[in-house]
């Protein structure tokens, strides 16, 4: 387990001045490596054992939203493995407020064979910690017919990650740059198909409901990406 404070800038935040989905995922992705670089587990160590860490699925909730200058403080833990995943457990606390939590699923990608492997492979283990959240991942798919809208993108240069794949924060920038309005994230729930290279052409699909959206990233036809998001009241 690790504990980090974490100042909102001008720059995590959007128009209305609170911050972004995309810049919390930041958080928790750098508080989740240096999680396992306490224990030997680094990026290079793994790459050492040929495998690293691809994101499957997050679950983020937020009980109200955060706001430019506030310092949170994040608290992430291992909290268990099972079958080939692991998961990863967040709460973020403003002073002594509790403003929400996270769940991470993670799986181990063979570098070499571009394909999912057991946790055993791992020589550093990272110990799980028994401590409970008031969230779940939600193993939803989202198949649905005719969109209400679409919009088309393209993978840069400057969205690739460690890994040479769309960063999985940057999925969360793209969706809400092209949806047709722009509210506080109460609840998000995204699923990670599969990963988009430099270059590579993408299509956003939105589904509008009362309370948010559903939205799905395609590749040629077939799904890479997909998110339910829902705004505060």
């Amino acid at each position: 387990m690790i504990k980090a404070d974490f100042e909102v800038k001008s720059y995590d935040t959007n128009p209305r001045s609170t911050l972004r989905i995309s810049s919390l995922m930041k958080a928790m992705q750098q508080a989740a490596r240096e999680d396992c670089d306490k224990i030997g587990s680094t990026y290079e160590a793994m790459k050492n054992d040929g495998v690293v860490f691809v994101v499957a699925r997050n679950a983020i909730k937020l009980n109200r939203p955060i706001k430019c200058g506030e310092i949170i403080t994040m608290e992430t833990w291992q909290h268990k493995v099972k079958g080939v995943s692991f998961f990863r457990n967040f709460e973020f606390f403003v002073g002594e407020e509790n403003v929400g939590c996270a769940v991470n699923q993670w799986v181990l990608m063979d570098i070499e064979k571009g394909r999912i492997a057991r946790p055993d492979v791992l020589t550093k283990k990272i110990p799980d910690l028994d401590r409970e959240i008031d969230l779940e991942i939600d193993t939803f798919r989202i198949k649905k017919d005719e969109s209400d809208s679409r919009s088309e993108f393209k993978v840069l240069y400057s969205m690739l990650d460690q890994n040479d794949h769309l960063n999985n924060c940057i999925y969360v920038d793209i969706v809400d740059d092209y949806c047709k309005e722009h509210k506080d994230i109460s609840l998000i729930d995204l699923h990670y198909v599969s990963e988009m290279k430099l270059g590579e052409l993408g299509e956003v699909n939105y589904w509008y409901n009362e309370n948010g959206y559903d939205s799905v990233i395609t590749r040629d036809g077939k799904n890479v990406f997909e998110v339910k998001v829902k705004y505060f009241d």
